[in-house]
């Protein structure tokens, strides 16, 4: 009995893996690693085992398919149909940015422009959909653009060539890889880089629900003199960790729970970690909730004995109830 009873102990309490699928090599990647890293020497019970995906969208899939419980993706490459939020990663804003001296003044002025896209250092050729979002608002077909892509490393030769116009990204606005792009256009001349400013920022995310409207502030991007010189309208994408709708809350809760107690220790080797937040859990909130993630974050985890209470105590009387007629026919 002591034998059986360690064993049904046992198989409760082992650590539940839950697979999460992420885009491979991106800093999304770094941070699930770190916190099943964390979770390991814990001897938590909940344990991340990473599926790699080439981006996002396949992230979506990943999870749509069943193959995986937890997926990071991005709002505006595709939501699947039985994700939940359970965390933001990040709010990402896209830049427009022109060598100084440019023609270009304007999203309207990109018109017959060759655009650099960013395809490292979390970058993305697919970011350009959002691009063409951008410009359909102003009237700029797709096709009277062209779009290249570029690597970090090349930004600074392709403006001083002129092999292209103006460069596109998506990320922080703040210290990191798009600071550095822009720093990088900027160069060491002392004319500072054109920002255009998206001014029908919240048109264009009343007509896409999963984009929303967002501001750069001045000198988000550092520099001798503040960059931007004044604050930019922006339209900006998040970034999520979604679950498996038909996850059990309870797993979810724990999941929850864990990311953000880890958070200031992942951070500590991963400053894009502090960008993580709570989603809204009020009834008319833009995201679904996944109702796991949603208690904890209320304040609404119940514990194991409050939880099933009520079965508890039912089992109890009805075990009293047997017991009592099993005495009475010996």
């Amino acid at each position: 009995m002591v034998s059986l009873g360690w064993f049904l102990y046992f198989f409760y309490d082992r650590p539940e893996t839950i697979r999460v699928a992420v885009t491979q090599d991106s800093v999304d990647h770094r941070i699930i690693a770190a916190a099943s890293k964390l979770l390991r020497r814990e001897r938590a019970n909940i344990r991340f085992k990473t599926v790699l995906v080439k981006d996002p969208a396949t992230s979506a899939k990943t999870l749509e398919s069943g193959n995986a419980d937890l997926a990071i993706i991005r709002t505006d490459l595709g939501q699947p149909v039985n994700g939940k939020a359970i965390v933001i990663m990040r709010r990402s804003a896209a830049v427009i940015a022109a060598p100084a001296g440019s023609s270009i003044s304007s999203v309207a002025s990109l018109r017959g422009k060759r655009i650099g896209v960013l395809i490292d250092n979390g970058f993305s050729f697919e970011d350009r959909r959002l691009l063409k979002t951008i410009l359909a608002q102003y009237n700029v077909p797709a096709n009277v653009v062209q779009f290249i892509p570029l690597e970090m490393a090349q930004v600074a030769a392709a403006t001083k060539t002129q092999r292209i116009d103006a460069v596109f990204m998506i990320g922080a606005a703040g210290a990191g890889p798009v600071a550095d792009v822009v720093g990088l256009i900027a160069g060491s001349g002392s004319k500072e880089p054109v920002l255009l400013s998206i001014s029908q920022s919240y048109a264009i995310a009343q007509a896409s629900p999963a984009i929303s409207a967002a501001k750069i502030v001045a000198g988000a991007f550092g520099g001798a003199k503040p960059r931007p010189g004044q604050s930019l309208d922006s339209v900006a994408v998040t970034t999520l960790l979604m679950a498996d709708a038909k996850l059990h809350d309870t797993v979810v809760s724990a999941i929850t729970r864990a990311i953000f107690s880890l958070k200031p220790r992942i951070a500590a080797s991963i400053p894009a970690a502090l960008r993580m937040e709570a989603p809204s859990t009020s009834k008319d909130a833009a995201l679904s909730v996944h109702p796991g993630a949603a208690a904890f974050l209320d304040g609404e985890d119940l514990s194991l004995v409050m939880r099933y209470g009520d079965y508890i105590y039912l089992a109890a009387l009805l075990l009293s109830m047997v017991g009592s007629a099993i005495a009475a026919l010996l």
